[in-house]
């Protein structure tokens, strides 16, 4: 059967800080990509961490059609000020019906840019190994694998590969 979903263009989505009006999208979107379970608590919560980067992507209908979660690490404490270097990926995640057009490209590209403003050098995540799709794209986005944690997720136990990506300075 023909795909029947609207063509959006990717010129009318729009990458947003997180608000808590979305919470439900994103437990949907979490739903429908399988990702592994966060209740709307834990987003909530992560949203109220300093620490915390969320962005989301909304389409002209004001849908939300993805979105990241990203955790700055400490690095280096001086004077009392807490900076970070480093900053790990905990979520990233488009609907089915708007991969492959350049949504999580637009959202991957804005954690960038705001991570760059930060000065962090380096960015980390996890991914199971059976996401090829997943590894592709962080691939392409000069993503490494570093190395494979043994039996790292549950339902169903995977491997996962650990990624990284050094900023340029």
């Amino acid at each position: 059967m023909k795909n029947t979903l609207p063509e959006i263009s990717v010129s009318k989505i729009k990458i947003l800080d997180f608000e808590p009006k979305f919470i439900d999208e994103i437990l949907e979107i979490q739903t429908e990509t399988d990702l592994s379970f966060w209740s709307k608590n834990d987003y909530l919560g992560e949203h109220e961490r300093p620490d915390s980067i969320f962005k989301v992507a909304q389409t002209a209908d004001e849908k939300i059609n993805g979105f990241a979660l990203v955790r700055l690490l400490i690095g280096d404490t001086t004077d009392s000020n807490t900076s970070f270097d480093s900053a790990e990926i905990l979520n990233i995640a488009v609907r089915y019906s708007l991969q492959k057009i350049g949504v999580g490209q637009m959202i991957f590209d804005e954690i960038e840019r705001e991570l760059g403003r930060k000065n962090i050098r380096e960015i980390w995540l996890e991914v199971r190994q059976s996401n090829a799709n997943a590894i592709n794209f962080y691939l392409k986005n000069n993503v490494k694998i570093q190395y494979e944690r043994k039996n790292y997720y549950r339902d169903p136990v995977e491997n996962a590969l650990v990624l990284q990506r050094l900023m340029n300075k």
